[in-house]
């Protein structure tokens, strides 16, 4: 495109505008889809993960299904020892939950969303990287960097519990086994 417009005296005025249109829409249009693009597919991949969580670690927990894709996993998290009282990451990722569905089901519109509110509340508790334009969420790429941390500290929360959990377990085994050779 860059090439055609430098290119100048072999083109007609209405190619030059259709060219300089295109450019602009390529500009304007490409990283925002693939910041929310990205988004989702870091949602999608988090929601696996616990999903392998539950199925390999306590399979007959029950999920919360009124609770969305991340937050039905809540019983699981528990189970399996985090405390998510007092985690940030946590209230973080229930709120990207709400932007996940917008995005999904409204294509990022908040006027075709069925509770604005939780997106207004998370947008103006997070203003400073993401944001409504026209009646659209607009992500900024340090949004994704905060979800990819608030994921990662999920993440490392549950290896850390899982560890300790399993060092008890061991520790019970071993004093177990102890008193019956005693």
């Amino acid at each position: 495109m860059n090439e055609k417009l430098e290119e100048g005296d072999s083109l007609s005025d209405h190619e030059k505008t259709r060219l300089r249109a295109k450019k602009k829409l390529y500009i304007e249009t490409f990283e925002p889809y693939l910041r929310v693009n990205t988004f989702l597919m870091m949602v999608s991949h988090l929601e696996e993960w616990l999903w392998h969580i539950w199925k390999r670690h306590t399979p007959r927990t029950g999920l919360l299904e009124s609770k969305g894709s991340i937050g039905r996993f809540k019983p699981v998290l528990k189970a399996v020892g985090v405390d998510l009282s007092q985690s940030g990451s946590w209230m973080f990722i229930k709120g990207c939950q709400d932007i996940r569905s917008c995005l999904l089901h409204a294509n990022g519109r908040l006027s075709l969303n069925r509770n604005p509110d939780k997106i207004h509340k998370f947008v103006d508790q997070y203003g400073d990287i993401i944001r409504i334009e026209s009646d659209r969420l607009v992500l900024d790429g340090t949004f994704l960097t905060c979800f990819q941390d608030a994921a990662e500290k999920l993440i490392e929360s549950v290896k850390f519990e899982k560890t300790k959990k399993q060092a008890n377990a061991l520790r019970s085994q071993g004093e177990s086994i102890k008193k019956q050779v005693t």
